[in-house]
C-alpha cells in the first residue's frame, strides 16, 4: 500500500499517510491507550501486506475492535 500511495499520489500522499499513522499513534501513547496504540501498529504493519486497504475494510474494522 505504501507503494500504491507513492505511485499514485507522489511523495506529498506518501507522506500524509505516514505522518497520519504516526499522529494518531502518539495520540494514543498520550492517552495511555494501548489498545489504540495496538490498532495503530496493525495498521502499519496491514499497510505492507495489502495493496488496498479500503476493499478490505472487514479485517481493519476487526482489528480495531
Amino acid at each position: 500500500m505504501y507503494l500504491a500511495l507513492w505511485v499514485e499520489n507522489g511523495v506529498v500522499g506518501l507522506s500524509a499517510y505516514v505522518m497520519l499513522l504516526t499522529v494518531c499513534f502518539s495520540y494514543f501513547r498520550r492517552l495511555g491507550d494501548p489498545r489504540g496504540q495496538v490498532f495503530c501498529i496493525s495498521l502499519m504493519i496491514f499497510s505492507f501486506f495489502s495493496h488496498d486497504a479500503i476493499t478490505m475494510r472487514p479485517i481493519v474494522l476487526n482489528l480495531a475492535f
